[in-house]
């Protein structure tokens, strides 16, 4: 496959990587010259999606959608799309009954790793995983894992994720007040292999089309606290309380 990415952003080498501008014009002109080498357009936002309608690519389209959250354009690109995939039935109500397929996201295995986070040893560590955002609900979090530390003195929590933006700036505020007992581990490639290592892991999302960290933490044999929105609720219905 050709990946095609909005800007400059790695995709680790999986495969034969194509940078695109980020306005719709000349991303659009820009995917459809793409095209002409492939035989499938498979677009993982909405904003690529409009790339590919506006380009007239001439190709089969395929629309993934991966976020719950409904966008204005959804209806103009799922009459263009020839097939309309969704990460979770919560995803899928973004558009009409019928015209999105429900293909659940792929979740392995941990694989043993030698390799260990940066956690104190001797400690019951609560995670959180994911982009350090407020749709994330890191910060909604914060006061109660705050309260948690206060009454056990054996519990650390840790945050993994991009160090970048206001709500990584509170955290490491937070952090660097806490005696290193919350503790910021950045971005870590192959996390879910280490989920293992977690006593606990906290999910807070405001919004989640699927919960992908929810269920590797689960294969990891580690138990879930998570928020009953959307995905979340559907990726755990079978192993939570009604």
């Amino acid at each position: 496959p050709v990946i095609a990415v909005p800007g400059s952003l790695p995709l680790l080498g999986a495969g034969d990587e194509r940078a695109i501008p980020r306005s719709l014009p000349d991303g659009a002109a820009a995917l459809a010259g793409l095209a002409r080498d492939c035989h499938l357009v498979h677009a993982f936002s909405i904003r690529s999606a409009l790339m590919a309608v506006l380009g007239r690519t001439g190709k089969p389209l395929v629309f993934h959608a991966l976020i719950s959250t409904p966008d204005p354009y959804d209806a103009i690109v799922a009459s263009f799309a020839d097939a309309v995939l969704c990460n979770s039935e919560a995803t899928a109500r973004r558009f009409a009954p019928g015209r999105a397929r429900v293909v659940y996201n792929g979740v392995p295995h941990p694989r043993p790793t030698e390799s260990r986070l940066d956690l104190r040893p001797g400690r019951r560590t609560i995670g959180l995983v994911g982009n350090l955002c407020p749709r994330k609900g890191q910060l909604d979090a914060l006061p109660a894992l705050e309260q948690v530390l206060e009454a056990r003195d054996d519990v650390d929590v840790a945050f993994v994720g991009r160090v970048a933006g206001p709500v990584a700036m509170t955290l490491s505020d937070r952090a660097a007040a806490s005696g290193g007992r919350i503790r910021m581990l950045g971005w870590v490639p192959d996390i879910a292999d280490h989920f293992h290592e977690f006593a606990l892991v906290v999910v807070p999302s405001r919004s989640e089309g699927f919960g992908r960290v929810a269920v590797e933490s689960l294969r990891a044999g580690v138990p879930v606290l998570a928020t009953r929105i959307e995905g979340l609720t559907e990726a755990l219905r079978d192993v939570s309380d009604p």
